[in-house]
């Protein structure tokens, strides 16, 4: 999963709206609608302090699934969250499968988060 354009200042408590790429590197079909174990999107804040904090990741369209080796580009919004401290911060889109940690990680992006 790659974000498209990342920007280099977030405020807190802004929707991001943006485009994102999801790519699946299998020879098969992934499947994102498996009510045993549903898969989620989320945005993923790395501290300072090695704090993470995360903000769900609202794909527009959501896909059903992926075909093997296929990419899809589609439309991902967050809500930027409120941090400690105003300054520099990493952040990844990453997919979730059911409750485990984040099965897959976009590279990190640095950014700065600053309060409205």
């Amino acid at each position: 999963m790659e974000w498209m354009q990342p920007l280099p200042e977030l405020v807190a408590g802004d929707t991001i709206s943006t485009q994102v790429s999801i790519i699946n590197p299998y020879a098969y079909a992934i499947h994102f609608n498996n009510k045993t174990s549903p898969i989620r999107f989320i945005a993923q804040f790395d501290e300072p302090r090695n704090h993470l904090i995360s903000s769900a990741l609202i794909l527009n369209p959501f896909p059903d699934q992926l075909a093997g080796t296929d990419t899809l580009v589609t439309t991902a919004a967050f809500v930027v969250p409120t941090m400690a401290v105003d300054g520099g911060y990493l952040i990844s889109f990453c997919i979730v499968n059911g409750d485990l940690r984040p099965a897959y990680c976009s590279p990190k992006y640095k950014v700065r988060i600053t309060e409205k």
